[in-house]
């Protein structure tokens, strides 16, 4: 006969009773077997037989006959592995790469860069610190032939004239810029860009200093007037003095 027994929080296991034939044939002889959670069996490891509640849980468990707390484990438990969703970052590593490359080669261009600086296909500092002092002194000249001929007027061109070119020279060496140094194929003025930068730079850098300070309250006609002398001399300094 087969009987249901439960250990209350463990799973069902299977009693197989068999009749081995004693005189009063009351005796009989558990044959345990694997359980499985549609049978019963023995629940103590004493071999005892015990009513108990029968409650059943959803998920598989075998007993086996080391005891009650031999408990088989899923396939799915034991084998463990990464989901799909957390692979799919691995792929983030070559782009990692490239972006590693790119800059390796931006940081050996700046490299590259700095060397050609060094190699004088740029202006050195001396020579830029020469050429804007220059600057600054033709600007102070010719805004002091315009009148009324003003201190202060005079002192903001000829900074104007010195601060544009510096910062416009400064960029040109940061850089390597050395296209901008060639030459006009022409024998009166043989300008460059990098002449024409340094009038231009000296042009804005002038007339924020007069808007700014002297010529604050004048009319935009003079200070366009002014800073357009002081880029003049920056310009004609540059082509034909350094």
């Amino acid at each position: 006969m087969i009987r249901q027994y439960d250990t209350g929080r463990r799973p069902t296991v299977t009693v197989a009773a068999i009749d081995t034939g004693g005189a009063d044939g009351a005796r009989s002889e558990a044959v345990r077997r694997p359980a499985r959670t549609d049978h019963s069996g023995l629940v103590r490891e004493d071999d005892q037989l015990r009513p108990v509640m029968g409650v059943e849980f959803g998920h598989p468990v075998d007993v086996r006959l080391d005891g009650v707390r031999a408990q088989g484990e899923a396939l799915g438990d034991v084998v463990v592995a990464q989901s799909g969703g957390d692979q799919r970052e691995d792929l983030a590593f070559p782009g990692a790469a490239a972006f590693a490359s790119g800059a390796l080669l931006r940081r050996r261009s700046v490299t590259a860069a700095t060397e050609r600086a060094w190699e004088g296909l740029v202006l050195a500092w001396s020579t830029i610190l020469y050429g804007v002092a220059l600057s600054a002194l033709g600007a102070a000249v010719l805004t002091a032939l315009v009148r009324p001929r003003r201190p202060a007027v005079i002192i903001a061109a000829a900074v104007g004239a010195f601060a544009g070119p510096l910062a416009w020279n400064a960029i040109l060496r940061a850089t390597a810029a050395d296209s901008f140094f060639i030459d006009a194929p022409i024998a009166v003025l043989p300008a460059s860009w990098q002449d024409t930068g340094s009038g231009v730079f000296a042009v804005a850098a002038t007339a924020l200093v007069l808007g700014l300070g002297p010529l604050a309250a004048g009319p935009g006609r003079r200070v366009a007037a002014l800073a357009g002398l002081a880029g003049l001399a920056a310009f004609l300094v540059d082509v034909y003095l350094y």
